[in-house]
């Protein structure tokens, strides 16, 4: 619960008293108190936050706030600043006195104190090749050449959620049944004619599911191709679903919609074991106790595992610098 708060503690303390030797002398010098939290991001209740976000209709908050707050002039004489070991608020109206400090974890906090106190780069941020401890991964050490990259945009990374803070209407999706059954409701011309993926209209998809069981213990490799086909129908399906309620989701749950949207796609070509998707962006792990799982294999995750959406393996730093284009995704 508390051990971010209390690594930065720690770090803080070290650091100053190895940077500035003099300020510490015991009952010789003066006393010190600097405000510090850590977290995600800054611990501020959210009827805290409405005042801000609803200046012109709030009755609590004065007209022309916004821009005082913004200005520095009332906050920067009447309130201490708090060192916030996390992410902060990104508008300049929003508790301009919490000011950015690293995260207190191993590549950033840390690497910190070690350069300050050892003059050695930690090993998170020195070239992995010949150095057993080291782990970041640069094409020069492992031999990448830039066209032999997989042409994919790549993230990996957990399904956890705090802009709400700041974005109350942002949510994630629950897995519901009519994310992927909803072709059935549509008018019978359009059950019978419109494609809704893997080349399948839904009355096609509704009669191949009829007959699968049966195909199944007569054919089992038939079965295993329609098993694929109304996998990829689901998908499509819910692709369809989410991008109606696309500008509503977390962006994380963005890049994963876009990802099984770009999967669908490849997958309509006509080789489509020659075609990548352009994005391949999903979940690997997830909140769960407190600590971090991997979804794959997850019961949190088995409906949206089971039609090909959302989760992924995760990918150490040696696999994803195989890929040319990375992103990192905030939420």
């Amino acid at each position: 619960g508390c051990e971010k708060l209390l690594s930065s503690f720690k770090n803080l303390a070290h650091l100053l008293r190895t940077i500035f030797p003099e300020r510490f002398q015991g009952k010789n010098s003066e006393e010190l108190i600097i405000p510090i939290s850590s977290g995600d991001y800054p611990g501020v209740r959210t009827t805290c936050l409405d005042h801000f976000r609803q200046e012109s209709t709030n009755p609590l908050t004065p007209p022309g706030w916004q821009k005082l707050m913004a200005a520095g002039t009332h906050c920067s004489h009447n309130t201490a600043p708090i060192l916030h070991f996390g992410s902060v608020f990104r508008q300049p109206h929003m508790f301009p006195n919490v000011i950015a400090m690293p995260m207190p974890e191993k590549h950033n906090l840390y690497c910190f104190v070690m350069w300050s106190t050892e003059k050695v780069l930690c090993p998170q941020l020195r070239a992995a090749r010949h150095d057993r401890k080291a782990q970041l991964v640069f094409g020069e050490e492992f031999g990448l050449e830039w066209d032999d990259l997989i042409p994919q945009v790549v993230w990996r990374g957990t399904d956890f959620s705090y802009l709400v803070k700041v974005h109350p209407l942002l949510d994630k999706p629950r897995f519901q049944e009519k994310l992927v059954n909803w072709p059935s409701s549509q008018e019978r011309g359009d059950r019978n004619t419109k494609i809704i993926g893997a080349g399948l209209t839904t009355q096609k998809a509704a009669k191949k599911l009829r007959k699968l069981e049966r195909v199944r213990k007569r054919h089992p490799a038939r079965a295993e191709e329609s098993d694929r086909m109304l996998k990829e129908f689901s998908k499509a399906a819910a692709v369809k679903s989410m991008k109606e309620q696309y500008k509503n989701l977390f962006p994380r749950w963005k890049a994963v919609v876009l990802s099984a949207e770009a999967e669908v796609e490849a997958a309509a070509q006509a080789q489509p074991d020659d075609t990548l998707p352009w994005a391949n962006m999903k979940f690997s792990s997830y909140i769960n106790s407190g600590g971090k799982a991997r979804t794959t294999g997850a019961e949190h995750y088995k409906e949206w595992e089971n039609i090909g959406f959302a989760t992924g393996k995760y990918m150490d730093l040696p696999t994803l610098a195989k890929y040319k284009y990375q992103i990192d995704l905030g939420e």
